[in-house]
């Protein structure tokens, strides 16, 4: 297991975290992915004894299996903010994720098929936004698409011819078709209580220039300050940007004005985890007319944004992906 980094002869303070899953197994009849060609769910309980491996956030680690239970335990895990799980006998994967909540954390879904194919989509739609999984574990996965997803998992494995590349080219096709039809928000949700997204907000953040052809030409780092007013379904506010540097991303960059500070109001619409509005221009053939749409939810420490540009005149809209662009309470 991971131990607590601490000199020997000085007692640390043990703030160390213990993860316990159930484990929910799956049936299996396929040799490429178990060393038999026919296992049972009882079976792969077995071989998780005789040869299983469980990583947590990517690093091997220590585990014990109680089968009479079917309950996975590690110790001695450092803390984090959130802890994705993988258990792997032979070539099947099983995953599941939970956010921090306390010392002793208990999955409660455990792991099986259905984390399993919640844990694909959460990567799918985290790697899209340039986000880690954790940021963002505090949220649900709508059951439809979960279930869906591990409908087809669980029927591939019990075919006689899967194998870990069958299984994998059925999820990245089952995940491409989602991440088609729907967005973040539509796939995820925040769960009862709503967040208050009130107050002052501020970060530093990049965002993207386009070119005329609107391929993304500049990187920009700026400090951003912002302030949010939510009242019922609808919110308000004002957002200022101020350019720290900039990276070229293409050769030619020329008709590309360099950007400035940049300060603007807004009206859009809030949820309980999710805030949207779109900035408009307010000079010449641009006035009134959108450029930029800004989609706003929670992470880990703060609240991330989406923007698009949407002004396909000229594409002098901004760009951004949640992972770069982040705010924290401004509690100053």
């Amino acid at each position: 297991g991971c131990g607590i980094a601490g000199s020997p002869d000085r007692p640390t303070e043990d703030d160390s975290v213990t993860l316990i899953a159930k484990v929910d197994a799956p049936e299996v009849n396929s040799s490429a992915i178990m060393a038999s060609s026919q296992f049972s769910s009882d079976d792969v309980l077995n071989a998780i004894v005789a040869d299983g491996s469980c990583q947590v956030n990517n690093r091997a680690v220590e585990f014990s299996f109680d089968k009479t239970s079917s309950t996975l335990t590690i110790e001695k895990m450092p803390p984090a903010d959130a802890y994705e799980l993988m258990l792997k006998i032979g070539s099947l994967e099983l995953r599941a994720v939970q956010p921090y909540s306390s010392r002793r954390i208990v999955f409660p879904s455990g792991i099986s098929m259905q984390t399993t194919a919640e844990w694909h989509i959460r990567n799918a739609y985290a790697r899209e936004a340039s986000l880690s999984i954790g940021s963002f574990a505090q949220y649900g996965v709508l059951a439809a698409e979960v279930n869906s997803l591990a409908g087809a998992m669980i029927n591939e494995l019990k075919k006689s011819n899967a194998s870990a590349n069958s299984i994998t080219t059925l999820v990245n096709g089952a995940l491409n078709g989602l991440m088609a039809r729907k967005q973040f928000t539509e796939v995820f949700a925040f769960g009862s209580k709503a967040f208050d997204f009130n107050g002052d907000w501020k970060g530093s953040v990049y965002y993207y220039l386009h070119n005329a052809a609107g391929t993304p030409a500049l990187a920009v780092q700026a400090n951003a300050e912002m302030t949010i007013s939510c009242s019922g379904n609808a919110v308000s506010g004002s957002m200022s940007l101020t350019p720290l540097g900039v990276v070229p991303l293409l050769s030619d960059v020329s008709g590309i004005s360099q950007p400035s500070d940049l300060a603007f109001s807004f009206h859009g619409t809030c949820s309980n985890s999710f805030l949207r509005f779109t900035r408009t221009g307010n000079l010449g053939p641009l006035a009134g007319k959108p450029l930029d749409e800004w989609e706003v939810f929670v992470v880990n420490g703060g609240i991330a944004f989406r923007v698009k540009n949407v002004d396909s005149a000229y594409n002098t809209g901004l760009k951004s992906m949640p992972g770069d662009f982040i705010l924290s309470r401004d509690d100053s």
